[in-house]
């Protein structure tokens, strides 16, 4: 039963497939590859309720550390950014 479509009784836990979510060929040109591209210049945030993307989950039983997680990939970044610009002699 899809949860959007039909009355669900009272209590019913509903289960997001954030898996399925991420590999949507309607929001997804080539769902099951990766391209890193695609996130340059998108829309998409991740702490909003858009479901092209719910790497944290969302509503009352979303992440806690979702600020943590994006800082600390920010973070790991820009280390290496910096470390590949110093080593290219780019600086």
């Amino acid at each position: 039963m899809h949860c959007l479509t039909k009355r669900r009784p009272s209590k019913t836990l509903v289960c997001v497939n954030a898996c399925a979510v991420g590999r949507d060929s309607e929001a997804w040109e080539n769902p099951n590859e990766f391209h890193p591209e695609m996130f340059i210049g998108s829309s998409i945030d991740y702490e909003e309720l858009e479901f092209e993307l719910i790497p944290f989950g969302g509503g009352k039983r979303g992440c806690p550390g979702i600020y943590i997680g994006a800082a600390t990939v920010e973070l790991a970044l820009a280390n290496l950014h910096t470390n590949l610009i110093e080593q290219l002699g780019l600086g």
